[in-house]
């Protein structure tokens, strides 16, 4: 066996140390079966064998190699061969994994001592071209390591930024893309590594060999969002849709929130505590369901992705301010309704006198939107967002504001229009627009939110699934993984 201990301390620049958290959130991600068969091509501290030996990986099913001839206390996690140049075993061997998991160096093959770049060299890339001179040592460790990856495999590394733009890459991008049935896609924006001045990425590929039907892209701003979303495997499952192809997130057409919806101030009633009652109060006053519309009158009453009858009704339940008194000419004449409108305002009646009121005609119903296709606070702890309307006749107070698509669209349209201002791209937009106050609370005004750029969604089908998943995170307070499903959905629709 060739010695490399001399080769060692050249090469010591280009070793980036991955984040135990994070070899153990790979680890997790790529999944492991009993009879799995693990390799890891560049062992370093050996952090990827100490998070295998953490999700339960026995050491007799892990191979493992490194240049580096000193021991490491995890070395006894695997079967490890230090001194060992990786490309030139995989070369000879005939040995195939399931599970392909590390962080290969980074480092210009021309910058490599002759030896080990002249194997490098040797390694077939796609489509059995050589790998080129201008390429770099990670690049042919991710061939090296295709050759010995089994059918229905897959694999899991650590790579520099250039993945998604060098030239010398293109080939093996697509590639991967074409041989694996799920692809995902995760970059960092910010630095991963210290002294590394880019973000990173991590490539998780499965189903090797098998033919393409979910390739996904996750945006992350920093390394806690990147673990966070691999270990949560719930969130992940739910982006698996078939036929997904991952895209740049950026506009495919220069189109505003104004261009799509209208928002507007929900009913001024004047006198909300005469208009504005609970179902008790409705029934204290014997006033019948036909003299009133059901309404939203308050912030917290946005708890859902749609609001339909079941979720209004359970407001109604819980004694909610639901009702708007809203009579019309028909049921003038009901004793309950007469007794209502002839109130004194001291006795409860409403203060006709008020601006708002004493303008209008007849005083007694507020002016309200035409149609209300969804609903947005003014005022949150997590930015504007819709909750869509999927009951009939259901308005809104101006406590809230309401949205009216300009074209007639069915709820998985408006469902993937709503993912679509949750995005990275559109929220990016909006920070410079918020006014934080002083409770943590951010507000937006119409206007501003009108201005926002939009991504189109050209392929919306379940995207009402998505975006129930994804109001569902943002309601408990996990804001940058609802925008990852945003982000993903908005990747696949816009392709």
């Amino acid at each position: 066996m060739k010695l490399y201990v001399s080769l060692v301390s050249p090469l010591e620049s280009c070793k980036i140390y991955t984040p135990e958290p994070l070899a153990k959130a790979m680890a997790l991600a790529l999944g492991d079966r009993p009879d799995d068969t693990w390799l890891e091509p560049c062992v370093g501290h050996g952090v990827f064998l100490h998070a295998l030996a953490k999700v339960g990986v026995q050491p007799n099913r892990i191979t493992a190699f490194d240049l580096d001839s000193e021991r490491s206390p995890t070395d006894d996690f695997a079967k490890t061969y230090r001194n060992t140049d990786f490309i030139a075993w995989a070369l000879r061997t005939h040995h195939q994994f399931d599970r392909i998991i590390g962080n290969p160096p980074y480092v210009a093959l021309r910058r490599l001592p002759p030896i080990l770049r002249d194997v490098a060299l040797s390694v077939p890339g796609p489509e059995d071209k050589p790998v080129g001179i201008g390429s770099n040592y990670w690049f042919a460790f991710f061939c090296a390591s295709l050759r010995l990856l089994r059918p229905g495999g897959g694999i899991g590394f650590v790579l520099p930024a250039a993945w998604d733009f060098a030239t010398y890459a293109a080939a093996l991008r697509n590639y991967v893309h074409g041989h694996f049935s799920r692809i995902e896609i995760h970059r960092t924006h910010k630095p991963m590594f210290a002294g590394v001045q880019d973000g990173c990425i991590v490539i998780l590929a499965d189903g090797y060999g098998i033919a393409n039907d979910t390739s996904l892209r996750f945006e992350h701003d920093t390394l806690e969002a990147l673990v966070s979303i691999l270990q949560n495997s719930r969130v992940r499952s739910a982006l698996s849709v078939p036929h997904q192809r991952s895209a740049p997130l950026v506009s495919t057409k220069d189109m505003r929130v104004n261009d799509i919806l209208e928002i507007r101030l929900g009913g001024v009633t004047g006198d909300a505590d005469f208009f504005l009652l609970t179902e008790t109060e409705r029934r204290t006053r014997h006033l019948p369901v036909v003299c009133l519309r059901p309404v939203l009158s308050k912030a917290r009453h946005l708890v859902s992705a749609e609001i339909g009858k079941s979720v209004w009704d359970e407001l109604r339940r819980t004694n909610e301010r639901i009702w708007l008194f809203y009579p019309s000419s028909r049921v003038l004449g009901n004793p309950a309704v007469q007794h209502y409108l002839q109130l004194d305002a001291a006795c409860g009646g409403c203060h006709r006198d008020r601006y708002k009121i004493k303008s209008r005609e007849p005083w007694y119903q507020t002016p309200l939107p035409h149609r209300v296709d969804g609903f947005i606070s003014g005022m949150s702890q997590f930015g504007p967002w819709i909750s869509l309307n999927n009951m009939a006749r259901l308005t809104a107070t101006n406590t809230l504001y309401t949205v009216q698509f300009r074209k007639p669209q069915t709820l998985e349209q408006k469902a993937a229009w709503a993912l679509s201002l949750l995005t990275s791209y559109t929220q990016q937009a909006m920070k410079p627009l918020s006014r934080v106050y002083a409770d943590g609370l951010v507000k937006y005004e119409p206007g501003d939110l009108l201005s926002l750029p939009l991504l189109v969604p050209h392929d919306v089908r379940g995207a009402r699934t998505f975006y129930a998943k994804a109001v569902s995170l943002l309601l408990r307070g996990n804001r940058r993984e609802a925008q990852e499903i945003a982000d993903v959905f908005m990747c696949a629709a816009a392709n």
